[in-house]
């Protein structure tokens, strides 16, 4: 092989890896996040953990790669280094789950634990695939002349890399394969740029002396590990190795926002959204009596019926397993609803276990629900919000500009609903922000302490005798499981909050007034 060729060869190697390696960082960014938000919520708060991790990792690296590549530079050397980090990204989600709990259970501040859940599963792997980019400078400096042309093509193919990583993992691997699978492919991925990298050092002729028993070692122990770990499960079975799960999850699948967990216990079937909160209950069904509402605050949403005689069209954004407005159509089979729910497998799970039904008064867009007001010109009467996700509401669905838009789309004499959590720094402001768009706010008491139903409306303040007779006619017409004239009576009253700013577009610190806050309240809980 002459030295043109070999250098045509070498080039190419160093190139592909860096495209390789750029596309692993941001895959294990992405991939990092599903890791932490089931902990520690997908919040600014864990996202910024996840961005300053990669930054730091990545700026230590660079500096420890530098450093390196100024001593005697081999490709073997890069090469232990990028199967290193296979093997840290291997083993994350061996030790990440217990590890996670036990900063949740130890750490109140949810900014600090979330950080460090970060250091702990992204640091190393990121770090070390950090010394690829100056070291592969180095490297193909030794067949060049022009060093800035050597560098700004590897960095370039490597963000190009990077792109095609983030878009990889978040469109197709996420919606498709577990957090899990996707840490175990990044890490075979990184073992075969180490592969290709061992193949390149052998056939360099300056480099001759390697000895190829280490490397084969070497690669050899990460390819049993790889397994060992990979089918796990498999290998258990064989042995007749009884694994520990709960015998009440009867599905579990990721998609692009949630980690879905089905369950089941007795006669009734669940729905969640994370492995470790699962306290979050989002759905809930009597497999034997469809007429109840499990989860408390379903039972109270209804009540919003009362606040207009004839509800004819209703809105219901945020589904879960829709049994809410399965509930209301079941009784009222001839009112039009619509359903908007983001997440599609949520949806399907719907479908699948809830007994959801789409028909001609039934209708579902997925969609995000300040998305769908946008675009729709659709009058309702009622309009119900429940878009919360394990105690998390998204800051654009909770501000005045969101709920003037909801008023656009509501009739002289129609209502929005909206399920809202009472334990958080959140709540005050929701009531304030509700109050400065809507002339009145009643609130409702749920089966729970922390659900509160408000119900904001543009009409004449509707005074308890008009309720309850739009109440006893709803209830005289339509014979609900949950008696309309029942739930009048958990209206409450909410302490004055005029200290309390309104939520806009502009500030919605949502993240800092309702995370915090809830964490600490779980975590007291463990």
């Amino acid at each position: 092989m002459n030295d043109k060729t070999h250098k045509v060869n070498h080039d190419r190697i160093i190139y592909i890896n860096a495209f390789i390696i750029g596309g692993l960082i941001m895959a294990l960014e992405m991939v990092g996040s599903r890791f932490l938000t089931p902990f520690f919520g997908n919040s600014v708060f864990t996202w910024a953990s996840i961005i300053s991790m990669v930054l730091l990792a990545l700026a230590i690296g660079y500096f420890i790669g530098g450093s390196l590549a100024e001593k005697k530079p081999q490709v073997i050397s890069i090469a232990y280094i990028i199967l290193l980090a296979a093997f840290f990204t291997l083993i994350i989600p061996l030790y990440f789950e217990n590890l996670f709990k036990f900063i949740y259970k130890h750490i109140p501040d949810i900014r600090l634990g979330g950080f460090l859940g970060a250091l702990s599963i992204l640091f190393f792997p990121l770090s070390l695939m950090g010394i690829y980019s100056p070291y592969s400078v180095k490297l193909g400096m030794k067949y060049s002349n022009s060093p800035g042309k050597v560098s700004g093509t590897i960095y370039a193919i490597s963000t190009i890399g990077s792109i095609v990583g983030t878009l990889g993992v978040t469109f197709f691997l996420i919606p498709n394969i577990g957090s899990n699978a996707i840490a175990e492919s990044l890490s075979f991925i990184a073992f075969l740029s180490a592969f290709s990298l061992t193949v390149l050092q052998f056939k360099n002729k300056d480099n001759t002396k390697i000895k190829k028993t280490p490397v084969v070692l070497s690669l050899s122990v990460y390819l049993v590990f790889f397994v060992l770990v990979v089918f796990s499960a498999e290998i258990k079975s064989l042995l007749g190795i009884e694994q520990k799960k709960s015998k009440y999850i009867i599905e579990e699948i990721e998609s692009n926002y949630n980690h879905i967990i089905i369950k089941q216990k007795g006669e009734y079937i669940s729905m969640s959204f994370s492995r470790f909160k699962s306290k979050y209950t989002e759905s809930k069904i009597n497999i034997f009596n469809d007429d109840e509402l499990p989860v408390s605050y379903t039972q109270t949403m209804p009540v919003s019926l009362v606040y207009t005689k004839n509800p004819k069209k209703l809105l219901m954004i945020g589904l879960g397993g829709g049994m809410i407005t399965k509930y209301i159509h079941k009784y009222i089979p001839q009112i039009n609803i619509t359903g908007v729910e983001l997440d599609e497998k949520v949806l399907a799970m719907a479908k699948k276990y809830f007994k959801l039904k789409e028909d001609s008064n039934y209708k579902i867009f997925i969609k995000d629900g300040r998305l769908y007001l946008n675009e729709s010109k659709n009058i309702y009467d009622i309009i119900m919000v429940d878009a919360y996700k394990g105690g998390y509401i998204p800051f654009h669905l909770c501000t005045r500009e969101f709920y003037l838009l909801v008023k656009k789309h509501l009739t002289s004499k129609g209502a929005v609903a909206l399920n809202l959590h009472s334990g958080s720094k959140l709540y005050p402001r929701i009531i304030n922000t509700l109050k400065d768009v809507f002339e009145h706010v009643d609130l409702y008491k749920s089966g729970t302490s922390s659900n509160i139903i408000a119900i904001a409306y543009l009409s004449n303040k509707m005074e308890p005798d008009t309720l309850l007779k739009n109440a006893q006619t709803l209830q005289n017409n339509y014979r609900f499981y949950y008696d309309l004239t029942e739930l009048l009576k958990l209206k409450t009253t909410a302490p004055s909050f005029n200290k309390q700013k309104i939520l806009t577009d502009d500030f919605a610190p949502i993240n800092y007034l309702n995370a915090i806050e809830m964490h600490n309240k779980r975590a007291s809980d463990l």
